[in-house]
């Protein structure tokens, strides 16, 4: 009898006290580095106060009444001395204000001088325009507290965001006051394009350097004042780090809270009390405690505007996705009991039926724990319900503790966006259910590992996503921070980039920034990066977010418990009674040996070589019929060792293949319920027609000079040519066999079968017995005849229709190996834009996916490129300068680094039409009408503006990007009061041309 069939009375837990302010203390601690998948986002510990508006005098007015030619006469009443104007005030009423928002402006000082003065003042900003001037009569305006006067200052002009205002008073005696203060005018939070952020804390002045470069932001960490104070100061856009890291990633805030975990386990490796979590995220403590924390943060951030609160960075049930069987918190378990009869099984009867279990009560159950489902495992007892459902559940507590975060924000800050920072991948531990953090947050800052960012961007469409870029002198580290860039821009929607800005410290020193040099000017990463950042901070930036990816026409699909039941197959097989010290202690260990993050990662570089239009489809959305519903451009599925699905995705799959839809299956397929129950046999093999009953969960190691092998009456006859078959992918086993007689044309492995394609009313079920886990390798040799049979078999076998009817014909275009072919699309219907991009698709993270002497060099070259459209369309490059050219072949060089993108249209579109007055005074805003050319259609466009000056300096903080929905378009240009009076040149472009317009307007002095 396991410890899984205790009593009652052994398996309730004691409620362990937790320790006392562990992890409800709400001091700003600074969070200890530590190893992971990148570089741990630490920050120093906030400092007190708050900011402040900023209020500087001018040398005081001379108030003494010696010398102001007062007569006085004797025997006669001294006239009343003159009020002491030294102390004269203006402020802000706060600290800043919302651009179109008049500033309160306040005015003490001595009452009978306020009521006679008149005012009078110039509002410049920090690039040294004079914004606007005014004049007010003081005594006219109303009072504000403490007898204050008050006037507005319009603020619809500006165009910074730190101002200065100059302010005279004339009293009625003719006395003269000069003061200047200050204010902020901020932009709203908005986040519906490119943006690149900085995680290190920078001063004013660099600030406008960083924003030369493209880099528009940073990062505010917990209740950190002064670096709050900082970035208001800046005007610069900014997210919030972990305003509730020690509950979410509480072992990884404190590296030895998880040492003691381990180690406690390791002793008692059959206790429970190691498997509880702390905190608990079922506790009433924990909930109380959390809330407080997160009302605290959005209270002190509310008014300011951030980007997205990051709930924490690396959070997890566990320590990253390390194996351990939390939580048997006593909470925990009633909550997972609750859930259990609320949402799962109903009654205790249908639960003992789905586990194998006897249990007489709700309150007796308890979950397995790894180490029970092993045992079962080991008697052969194909039914890990218990196991699956308790792992089920952790992922729903932990994406409720996300989602219950965000709503706790949003009560305080109701326009926030909530998010994490440090996310991974589909696991089996740690809580990375992404069908379900897809649903429970906002924005993700994701890790490249286990297919994280494409599970985001496929399951959570149009959201914002960030990704991390450690940065250092590196050249080829730099690279690949390029890369990554274009890989994120490229996915459409609005994207971003955190760029970790700290180099290793000289011994005993702290982290040196490596964007800036000792003198504040760009050192060599800046210098790299610049063009690319400043690119995508542009009108290019703004229509890769605008657009959105083409319909796909494959699904991968995403099973969770497939994820949580192969896991437990490889771990066992693998380690065996090692699991625990292997993929418990090491979490970067499973992320160099398991066979299905390998797999994943290969089939979706597999179909990306392919050129098809993929995403990822969770297990809930096929089981909803998203394969199926109306609009979906879906013709073929990939089952990536799906071994646990549920009745309802059957059903759908099946109803798939029937209505015309093409499945392929890899290995190991739909060998259970989606509970981790063993079917009685394999439910998908009827439309395979093999039997794969004895397949075994791992495969089998390759054999020597043994290969697949073509069996038919004659050669033409053969699935593929049988020169293919020498260097098709080994075979996964020798196990599964036909059912009843074999058909004339096949392959086979040992008499067993390889390939299976087999017509199901109006589609196709594709069965690949072949162990696919390695073609991330394989494709990295282009001169390597694996990677290129494998693909030419699928094409062949999978997608022939698919292929055929693509926009862009392959067959007859010349790509490098390893270019993905990415479509997205801006607008709808005849006046779309279609962009293709092209890019070097490297394979990341050699260092744990990788093998030997395994590189990416033959990837990471320069080399020439023809793409093959299906007919002619008005094509420009957008990075180029030509004008577009009506073409169905697409010539050039495809960097290894920046991709090439390709605007198309059906129709020409000639250069926009602009109207502008011939001059303008200072002082007076500039407004653009943009039209469509003669005869262009009125399809969306992406338009840029650059302005110069007399001397032919541009001027960035009059440019920008506009999205047009019809190709028309407004735009103001506010000069200001002493901008160089001359002729200004203006250059309008669509990015989706390239195509410019030359506007001139003459500026004449303010009047």
């Amino acid at each position: 009898m396991t410890r899984f069939l205790r009593s009652r009375a052994c398996a309730v837990l004691l409620l362990a006290a937790l320790a006392a302010g562990a992890w409800a203390a709400r001091a700003e601690e600074t969070p200890p580095p530590d190893p992971g998948p990148a570089p741990e986002k630490t920050e120093q510990p906030p400092d007190a106060g708050k900011a402040t508006a900023v209020e500087v005098e001018l040398p005081k007015t001379n108030t003494d009444t010696k010398g102001l030619g007062v007569a006085v006469k004797t025997g006669e009443d001294p006239p009343p001395v003159p009020e002491d104007l030294s102390i004269v005030r203006i402020r802000p009423a706060a600290p800043d204000v919302a651009r179109g928002e008049p500033m309160a402006i306040e005015v003490t000082g001595p009452e009978a001088f306020l009521k006679g003065a008149n005012a009078s003042y110039v509002l410049s900003d920090e690039y040294g325009r004079q914004v606007l001037r005014g004049a007010v009569r003081l005594g006219e305006q109303p009072a504000g507290a403490g007898g204050a006067k008050v006037f507005k200052v319009p603020t619809a002009q500006t165009i910074a965001t730190e101002h200065t205002l100059s302010v005279t008073l004339v009293g009625g005696d003719d006395r003269r006051v000069e003061r200047i203060t200050a204010f902020r005018v901020q932009r709203p939070r908005e986040w519906d394009d490119w943006i690149a952020l900085v995680h290190a804390p920078y001063g004013k002045g660099d600030w406008r350097t960083l924003q030369r470069l493209g880099i528009q932001g940073g990062m505010a960490y917990r209740m950190h004042a002064q670096r709050l104070s900082d970035l208001r100061m800046a005007g610069v856009p900014f997210y919030v780090e972990n305003v509730a890291r020690q509950f979410l990633a509480r072992y990884r805030a404190d590296p030895d809270a998880w040492l003691r975990v381990l180690e406690a386990q390791a002793a008692a490796p059959t206790g429970y009390e190691p498997l509880q979590r702390d905190p608990s995220l079922a506790a009433p403590e924990f909930e109380q405690a959390y809330a407080e924390e997160l009302h605290r943060h959005a209270e002190f951030y509310r008014a300011h505007g951030p980007l997205f609160y990051s709930l924490a960075c690396e959070p997890s049930v566990t320590n990253l996705s390390a194996a351990m069987d939390f939580d048997f918190h006593p909470e925990a378990l009633k909550e997972f009991r609750r859930w259990l009869s609320r949402d799962v099984y109903g009654t205790v009867s249908v639960l003992n039926q789905a586990w194998g279990t006897d249990f007489k009560d709700w309150d007796d159950i308890v979950p397995m724990t790894t180490a029970d489902a092993r045992l079962r495992l080991k008697v052969g007892t194909m039914n890990f319900g218990p196991w699956i459902d308790f792992r089920d559940f952790q992922d729903l507590l932990f994406a409720k503790a996300l989602a219950s975060g965000a709503k706790l924000v949003r009560r305080d800050d109701e326009k926030a966006r909530v998010g994490i920072t440090g996310a991974l991948g589909a696991f089996a531990f740690g809580g990375w259910d992404w069908q379900r953090l897809s649903a429970s947050l906002d924005v993700v800052e994701a890790y490249d590992v286990g297919g994280a960012r494409a599970l985001w961007r496929d399951l959570a469409p149009g959201k914002p996503a960030l990704a991390t870029l450690p940065l250092s002198n590196d050249p080829a580290l730099l690279q690949e921070a390029l890369r990554s860039s274009w890989a994120l821009a490229l996915e459409g929607g609005p994207r971003g980039v955190l760029l970790w800005d700290e180099a290793p410290p000289a011994a005993g020193g702290d982290p040196a920034r490596v964007l800036l040099d000792a003198e504040g000017k760009p050192a060599l990463p800046a210098q790299v990066l610049a063009p690319t950042l400043r690119e995508l901070a542009g009108p290019l930036g703004r229509l890769l977010a605008q657009s959105r990816p083409v319909p796909a026409e494959v699904a991968l699909l995403y099973s969770p418990a497939s994820v949580r039941l192969n896991w437990l197959f490889e771990a066992d097989g693998l380690l065996g009674d090692g699991w625990f010290k292997a993929w418990g202690t090491d979490t970067a260990r499973e992320r160099r040996e398991s066979p299905q993050l390998r797999l994943r990662e290969s089939w979706m570089k597999l179909l990306s070589d392919l050129g098809v239009a993929w995403k990822f489809v969770s297990s809930e959305q096929l089981a909803k019929g998203t394969l199926t519903a109306p609009g979906a451009a879906f013709r073929a599925v990939v089952l990536p060792r799906a071994c646990a699905l549920s009745d309802e995705e059957l059903e759908q799959l099946r109803a798939f293949v029937k209505n015309g839809g093409t499945l392929v299956a890899d290995a190991w397929c739909a060998r259970f319920d989606a509970h981790g129950k063993a079917r009685e046999k394999p439910a998908l093999d009827e439309l395979f027609g093999i039997d794969t009953q004895s397949e075994p969960p791992l495969a089998q190691p390759e054999r020597a000079l043994e290969e697949l092998q073509a069996v038919a009456p004659n050669a033409g006859a053969a699935p593929l040519p049988a020169d293919l078959y020498l260097a098709l992918p080994p075979a996964y086993s020798d196990k599964p066999a036909w059912r009843g007689e074999p058909p004339l044309s096949r392959s086979e492995y040992r008499r067993s079968p390889v390939l299976v394609k087999r017509s199901v009313e109006k589609g196709t079920a594709l069965y690949l017995n072949m162990n696919l886990e390695d073609y991330l390798r394989w494709r990295l040799g282009p001169d390597r005849p694996r990677a290129k049979a494998l693909r030419e078999a699928l094409a062949t076998l999978a997608f022939p229709a698919i292929l055929k009817e693509l926009p862009v014909d392959l067959a007859a275009s010349e790509l490098p190996a390893g270019t993905e072919i990415l479509r997205l699309e801006l607008g709808q219907g005849d006046e779309r834009v279609r962009l293709v991009a092209l890019r070097r698709n490297l394979q990341q993270r050699l260092h744990e996916l990788g093998r030997g002497d395994d590189s990416n060099a033959k990837l990471e070259k320069a080399e020439p490129f023809k793409l093959a459209l299906r007919g002619k369309a008005w094509a420009s490059n957008v990075l180029g300068d030509r004008p577009p050219e009506h073409t169905a072949s697409v010539s050039g060089t495809l960097d290894p680094v920046t991709p090439t993108i390709l605007a198309l249209r059906d129709k020409n579109s000639p250069v926009p039409a602009c109207s502008v007055p011939p001059s303008i005074a200072g002082g007076e805003t500039l407004k653009i009408r943009v039209l469509p050319g003669v005869g262009a259609a009125k399809g969306p466009r992406v338009y840029g503006l650059r302005v110069k000056a007399p001397d032919g300096s541009e001027l960035f903080h009059y440019g920008g990007s506009w999205l047009s929905a019809d190709g028309t378009l407004s735009i103001e240009v506010p000069f200001a009061l002493n901008d160089p009076a001359g002729e200004w040149t203006l250059i309008l472009r669509d990015i989706t041309t390239g195509l410019d317009t030359l506007l001139k307007v003459e500026l004449t002095y303010a009047k």
